[in-house]
């Protein structure tokens, strides 16, 4: 039987992936507690997202995009908005391109498919701290609950814009869920922060 004492902790590569895009890739400063995810679509776009343990936000890098890295943080629709309006689009511009797209409120101003925006949502939330979900939770809550307009959810419970209101945002609570990869206690902390948001 070999003796595990002696053996000395050697830090070797688990994995090697190639740049399939004609840019060069980014220099990635991985220091320890740095988490990193890295995605490819069955058409080879590559992409990885780095986040620095306790961070409010992380990079995400796409080969398309000729490794450009683009700031990934939770934002409001009101920041959205406001980070829209600075690229110069007009107002009325402005809301039918949220309302048509549905950014996503980690980075509005790339374009991504589903499985590109399910892969970067559970990197944000896996790389969170245990301590910081709640004020995710919270922030995602503000998000869902910004969705569907005030008024209707004043209405009477009895009338069916009200309970159609409702059944919006428990299937957005339920969709930012599963693409976070939350369990039933934080899908339902999300829920009940959604209605008292």
């Amino acid at each position: 039987m070999a003796d595990t004492s002696k053996r000395t902790r050697k830090r070797q590569v688990i994995i090697e992936i190639l740049n399939m895009h004609v840019d060069p890739a980014p220099e990635l400063d991985l220091t320890d507690g740095t988490y990193v995810s890295y995605f490819e679509n069955a058409l080879g776009e590559q992409w990885v997202f780095v986040r620095s343990d306790g961070s409010d936000h992380g990079t995400v890098y796409g080969g398309d995009l000729g490794w450009e890295g683009h700031e990934v943080r939770f934002r409001t629709a009101k920041e959205i908005r406001a980070e829209f309006s600075q690229q110069g689009a007009r107002k009325s511009m402005i809301e039918q391109l949220i309302a048509v797209a549905n950014p996503d409120p980690l980075v509005p101003t790339l374009v991504l498919q589903s499985e590109e925006k399910a892969w970067l949502n559970t990197a944000w939330w896996t790389s969170c701290r245990a301590a910081d979900r709640e004020a995710e939770l919270d922030a995602l809550a503000e998000w869902i609950s910004e969705q569907v307009p005030a008024e209707i959810l004043r209405k009477h419970p009895n009338t069916t814009e009200y309970r159609a209101a409702r059944q919006t945002l428990a299937l957005l609570t339920g969709r930012a869920a599963g693409i976070r990869g939350m369990d039933d206690a934080a899908m339902s902390t999300l829920y009940s922060n959604v209605l008292n948001a």
